[in-house]
């Protein structure tokens, strides 16, 4: 029951003038919650929060809060609107309001996300996940917030939360799209990497290749075989500089061996020819030497 619906602001009920908090705070409160009902939602932010303040431990302090989050979100107040309803959540578990308290705040997430203010969606969406991890919105949260964390360049981050939507969320219809992006994650890591640190790219084709395998005929495979496609490749070059840099320092063996792994394991690739004819001509020095 929306809140305006029962704060009894009828003529009949209407309270005219502000009772006192000390003096009568039933009387208070309901006046306090008919300045909500009557648009009047700077009067009702101000005055629930003295009320909640003053009696925290009364049945009504918990209704106050909700009230006055509802008035912040009239007035677009959203951040200040998230914490109130946190606050009851933390002090007041047992809040009847508990499921629309999870609703509003997933609410005020999706407005931060629109706004393209991730670093608010990323904490409120976080919120969400571990207010009502088993809620019905929970697996878009997750989503939600993994996607806030890959707007803001968190890439790392990012995957992990990703990563647990199927973990978390197998019944979830954006399993598909979780994973995929948990793998278009770990294939803009890879775009980090420096020339000693290849743990990265491995992981960005062994993550490309997962979702290959569990989702072919997903919506994202072809976008996820072009980018597997541009890692092995990579992976190809890496191989074959590996090799060419130990053919300059006149480490042979270790020189034939990386050309080698080029050609049978990223044969597809333009690296694998070159490595082929280097790998022939290094052999044929060899030969003529021993």
């Amino acid at each position: 029951v929306a809140p305006a619906e029962s704060l009894l602001d009828t003529p009949r009920h209407r309270i005219a003038r502000r009772p006192s908090l000390k003096k009568d705070p039933e009387r208070f409160i309901l006046w306090a919650k008919q300045c909500y009902a009557r648009q009047r939602y700077a009067a009702a932010i101000r005055n629930l929060r003295a009320y909640a303040k003053k009696y925290p431990d009364s049945p009504e302090a918990a209704e106050a809060l909700y009230v006055m989050g509802l008035s912040q979100m009239e007035v677009k107040k959203y951040y200040p609107a998230f914490k109130t309803f946190q606050s009851i959540i933390d002090k007041y578990p047992l809040t009847e309001h508990f499921d629309e308290l999870v609703e509003k705040q997933y609410v005020i997430a999706e407005l931060f996300y629109a706004r393209k203010s991730y670093e608010y969606s990323e904490k409120v969406f976080s919120r969400v996940v571990l207010n009502a991890p088993f809620s019905k919105i929970a697996d878009s949260a997750q989503y939600r917030l993994a996607l806030s964390l890959m707007n803001l360049r968190r890439f790392a981050e990012a995957r992990t939360e990703f990563e647990k939507i199927p973990e978390n969320y197998s019944f979830s219809p954006l399993l598909d799209s979780a994973v995929f992006h948990a793998a278009l994650c770990s294939f803009k890591l890879s775009a980090m990497i420096n020339d000693y640190d290849e743990a990265l790219l491995d992981k960005g084709i062994a993550d490309l290749k997962i979702f290959l395998a569990r989702y072919e005929t997903s919506a994202f495979a072809p976008q996820a075989a072009a980018m597997l496609e541009k890692l092995v490749d990579k992976k190809a070059e890496r191989m074959y500089r590996v090799g060419a840099f130990y053919e300059k320092q006149k480490k042979h063996a270790a020189a034939l061996m990386y050309y080698r792994i080029t050609v049978r394991e990223y044969g597809r690739t333009a690296w694998a020819e070159k490595a082929r004819q280097r790998a022939d001509r290094l052999q044929a020095r060899i030969n003529v030497t021993n």
